[in-house]
């Protein structure tokens, strides 16, 4: 049986120390600089008055420094320590322990151990060492450390510092300007009041400046400085409740509170915003912060007039340092919305709004000559082998390329990877200009060879998602690119969907070159820079969406950068090519490998409604559900799909499918034959009795008699001719209980089918 013993000391210096097993001493040091020893028991050891030191060693002890500057250690077992007074110094030592600093400046250290920390008034320093601790600042500009493990810490009142180190760390700076920095582990970090500076670390953090566990603060007049370290990082700038960072005056621009974003990385980080896309604009940071930021930064700002622009009244969010305004696209994934919160991240192969319309994944042994060219077909200039306009030193050609004898490897494939390589010529290629320019010389010679890949007069699109998953090469005066020009051969406009140089690989550029409202030949570039990724390592996808109202590119499905003026509206055809030297790259040097190679998975183009699929010079087949088609020259098969599509054959004599939907055809030039059915079913035909199919037929735009075929499936006894409305139109319906509208012939008056239909 365990046995309670009291001791009373004197008023002078003591030293005590327990000596009996099972008993529980209860110790009183009174006045005086006193050093007392518990023994293997639960003791209670109270200094009071003094500088006193106190050890407890074995069992769950309660230690009370009392007044004085005390020194403090609970041994082994589960102890209770109170600073009480003065400054103290407090050891918990192995167990789970709970550590009470209370008044003055004090020293705690809970060692190992699930352990409590708590510092009181006072400015204290907080260490919580080893396994999961939780530590108070309290009052006071307090350091809190939570050491290993998966630490709790709470500033509470003062300018403190949080330090998480190592493990999955909770850190809320509360009232004060607090630092507070994660360190390594997924972190979760609150400023609260007060102008915070957050610090992720390493992995995975959240970073939230404003809400603390009470959600009593909105950020207005604080001004946060969030940096995310290295993991994917989440910058909290609004909850469900709010918008952070605005003080509801429509007269001031925001610009004495908001949060500033110091290394957002699209590819991997996130922002969340309060509301949806539509409550905010992207802009330059105010005039008035304009002096306290280098470089180049974007605004995010609270649409407070619902306008869709930028203007004064609207309130600033965050400054997003060293990101130009066009870089950060509000409708990208690494925004995250609490009106609508991301599910997956966009992309089209995802959204049944778009459909695939081209692709090329390089699993065969040669290159598909439908799809590609390998040189320039808009311009013979060194026959077409080479951009005279940039003054590149390469000369393309082909897969094992015999010229003039000699044979040059300009592209492989291999393992489902088309490769354009990129070779220094020990004899260069001389080469007549053919078609002469002014300023070029009749003859030139190239000393080196590479790849390209040009689907000019293959196919060619109008708007769309063009993509490419590609590992770009490394070495100066390398220029790999994947781009667009127009079909009829003129400059501008030209998209960049992606442009690398060999010696910054840790980069991306992105154009649009247009002629603008005055005449005058202009360019629009974003230079994306990221830490930590080196875009000759590896594969990454790159892309475009090329929209009739803006364009918008993406690097491994993060959109990047916008522009939503002077957007081309013509049809484009791809192309993608290693260029050795030029104006921009510069000219070879020592430095430049003998050898490259621009590595490339696959290329992909998606279409929604508004896309237009182009064919080429050849007899195409194309297909798409949504949206239009474009035969352009060649005699082609088109077919629609269940959308609205328009099919235009262009010249030749081309065969229009059509399918479900509201569709429109126009043959063109040539012997035209417009599908409306086969031996398997008709077209057109909802299967409903009760309507009329007002909504679902064929319009045959520009049909001729004379030239053109109509076919139908069944006899010319199913069905019925009639006049439209416009009274020159002819309308071809099926009969049944309802009749049903398949056609209709666009300003041609048809009586009978004996001229113009075939069935079958």
């Amino acid at each position: 049986m365990r046995t309670i013993k009291s001791f009373f000391l004197s008023d002078g210096d003591d030293i005590w120390g327990g000596w009996e097993d099972l008993v529980d001493y209860i110790v009183y040091g009174r006045k005086g600089n006193d050093k007392l020893y518990g023994y293997n028991g639960n003791d209670t050891l109270f200094g009071e008055e003094g500088n006193d030191e106190i050890y407890g060693s074995l069992g769950d002890d309660s230690l009370d420094g009392g007044d004085g500057n005390d020194t403090l250690n609970g041994g082994a077992g589960n102890d209770t320590i109170s600073g009480q007074g003065g400054n103290d110094l407090i050891f918990g030592d192995v167990s789970n322990d709970f550590l009470y600093g209370n008044d003055g400046d004090d020293l705690i250290f809970g060692f190992d151990g699930v352990d409590f920390l708590d510092g009181g008034a006072g400015k204290d320093s907080l260490y919580g060492e080893n396994d999961n601790d939780t530590l108070y600042g309290r009052g006071g500009a307090d350091l809190l450390d939570g050491g290993a493990g998966d630490d709790v810490l709470y500033g509470n009142g003062g300018k403190d510092v949080l330090y998480g180190y190592t493990g999955q760390d909770s850190l809320e700076g509360g009232n004060g300007h607090d630092t507070l920095d994660g360190g390594t582990g997924n972190d979760q970090l609150w400023g609260g009041k007060g102008n915070d500076s957050l610090n992720g670390g390493a992995q995975d953090d959240v970073l939230d400046g404003v809400r603390a566990s009470n959600n009593s603060h909105s950020g207005v007049n604080t001004i946060d400085t969030l940096l995310g370290g290295e993991g994917a990082d989440a910058f909290i700038l609004g909850d469900s409740i709010s918008a952070y960072y605005d003080d509801g005056n429509a007269a001031t621009q925001g610009d004495n509170d908001y949060a500033v974003i110091q290394d957002l990385n699209r590819l991997q980080d996130s922002i969340q915003l309060h509301g949806s896309a539509s409550d905010y604009v992207v802009s330059d940071i105010p005039t008035s912060l304009q002096s306290q930021f280098s470089g180049e930064n974007a605004g995010i700002y609270l649409d407070t007039n619902n306008n869709g622009t930028w203007d004064s009244t609207d309130e600033l969010v965050a400054v997003v340092e060293n990101l130009k305004a066009d870089s950060v696209v509000l409708s990208a994934n690494y925004f995250d919305y609490t009106d609508n919160p991301n599910a997956t991240d966009w992309h089209p192969a995802n959204d049944s709004n778009w459909e695939l319309v081209f692709q090329d994944e390089f699993n065969g042994t040669s290159l598909d000559e439908s799809f590609w060219n390998t040189r320039y077909t808009h311009h013979n200039h060194y026959n077409g082998r080479t951009n005279l306009w940039n003054n590149e030193a390469q000369y393309y050609v082909g897969d094992n390329e015999v010229i003039d004898g000699v044979t040059y490897d300009g592209m492989d494939i291999e393992n489902g990877t088309l490769k354009l390589l990129g070779q220094k010529l020990d004899q260069g290629i001389t080469a007549d200009i053919i078609d002469p320019l002014t300023g070029y010389a009749d003859t030139q010679t190239f000393g080196y060879t590479s790849g390209m890949i040009s689907s000019h007069n293959k196919q060619a699109f109008t708007h769309g998602y063009m993509e490419i998953r590609a590992q770009v090469p490394s070495g100066e005066a390398l220029w790999p690119a994947f781009w667009m020009l127009p079909t009829d051969g003129g400059w501008p406009p030209e998209i960049d969907v992606m442009e690398v140089l060999g010696d910054q690989t840790d980069r991306i550029f992105t154009s649009l070159h247009y002629t603008d409202g005055q005449s005058n030949i202009a360019s629009e570039s974003g230079e994306q820079v990221f830490s930590n990724i080196d875009f000759s390592a590896d594969f990454h996808t790159f892309g475009a969406q090329w929209d009739a109202d803006k364009i918008t590119w993406f690097v491994d499905g993060q959109a990047l950068y916008e522009i939503t003026h002077d957007i081309p509206d013509v049809p484009m055809y791809l192309i993608s090519n290693l260029a050795i030297g030029g104006d921009w790259p510069g000219q070879p040097t020592a430095n430049t490998p003998d050898q490259s190679s621009l590595n490339i998975d696959y290329v992909r183009v998606y279409q929604d409604a508004s896309g237009i699929l182009h064919g080429g010079l050849a007899d195409d087949v194309l297909s798409k559900d949504l949206g239009d088609l474009a035969g352009e020259a060649g005699n082609d098969t088109l077919t629609g799909g269940t959308g609205d599509n328009h099919l235009d054959g262009g010249a030749g004599d081309d065969m229009l499918w059509g399918s479900e939907g509201l569709d429109t055809m126009m043959g063109g030039l040539g012997l035209d034959q417009f599908i409306l059915g086969d031996a398997s079913g008709l077209f057109y035909d909802d299967g409903d009795v009760n309507t009329s199919g007002a909504t679902d037929y064929a319009n045959i735009l520009d049909f001729a008699l004379s030239d053109d075929v109509i076919q139908l499936q069944g006899s010319a006894a199913d069905y019925v001719l009639g006049l439209a409305q416009d009274g020159v139109s002819t309308e071809i319906w099926h009969e049944q209980a309802t009749n049903e509208l398949i056609g209709v012939v666009s300003q041609v008056t048809l009586n009978d089918f004996s001229q113009g239909f075939v069935f079958v």
